[in-house]
C-alpha cells in the first residue's frame, strides 16, 4: 500500500494513459531520452545567468549559453496560451510512457514530472499573481547573491558576467513594465510588500 510522498509502485498506476501511444519506443532508453531532450529543451529557453548558474558544461548537453542571450530574462512578455500548450503537449507524451515498465528511478522521475506539470496547469489564466519583487524570495534579494556566487574559470565567464551586470538596468526596467501590466489588471503588489 501506498503512502503519503512514496513513489508508486507500479501495482496500479493511477497515472497510466489507457490511450497509451504504442509506437513510442521501450521504457527505458526511450525514457531517458524524453527526460534528457526535457532537461535541454527547458534550460535552452532559460536566461544566461541561470544557464550558468547550473550548469558547467552546458555544451554536454548541447547548448550554447551565448544563444541564451546575454541577459537576466523576462526581456519580452511570453505567449502564456503557448507555454501552457507546451505544457499539455509534454504531459501527454509523459503519459503515453507505461509507467508500470519502469524502474523505480524512472518512476520517481515520472512521478515528479506529472505533480509539476500538472501544478503548473493550474496556474493557467493566473499569470499576473508572479511577483518578481516579493520581499524575502524577489529578483532583488536573490539576484546579488547570484552574482556573488557566480564561476569565473575562463575568459568567456568574466565575459558573460560583465554582459550580464551591464544588463541589469534593462531587466529592471522589464519588471517594471511588468508591474504595470499587473497594476492595469487590478494585481498590483499587495500591501504588505
Amino acid at each position: 500500500q501506498e503512502t503519503s510522498g512514496d513513489v508508486p509502485d507500479g501495482t496500479a498506476s493511477p497515472y497510466q494513459d489507457p490511450t497509451r501511444d504504442s509506437s513510442v519506443p521501450e521504457p527505458e532508453e526511450a525514457f531517458r531520452d524524453f527526460c534528457d531532450s526535457l532537461f535541454s529543451d527547458i534550460l535552452s529557453g532559460t536566461d544566461a545567468l541561470t544557464m550558468h548558474y547550473l550548469l558547467m558544461y552546458p555544451e554536454n548537453y548541447g547548448l550554447d549559453p551565448s544563444a541564451a542571450g546575454w541577459n537576466l530574462g523576462l526581456s519580452e512578455e511570453t505567449d502564456e496560451s503557448e507555454y501552457y500548450d507546451s505544457v499539455r503537449e509534454t504531459l501527454e507524451t509523459l503519459h503515453a510512457y507505461d509507467y508500470d515498465k519502469l524502474d523505480r528511478e524512472e518512476k520517481l522521475t515520472y512521478f515528479v514530472l506529472d505533480w509539476y506539470l500538472n501544478t503548473e496547469l493550474l496556474s493557467e489564466g493566473h499569470g499576473y499573481f508572479y511577483e518578481p519583487l516579493s520581499p524575502n524570495f524577489g529578483i532583488q534579494a536573490y539576484l546579488p547573491v547570484n552574482f556573488a556566487e557566480f564561476r569565473l574559470e575562463n575568459t568567456e565567464d568574466v565575459e558573460l558576467y560583465l554582459a550580464l551586470m551591464e544588463s541589469v538596468d534593462d531587466y529592471f526596467a522589464d519588471i517594471l513594465g511588468y508591474e504595470a501590466l499587473k497594476a492595469e489588471h487590478g494585481m498590483f503588489m499587495a500591501d504588505s510588500q
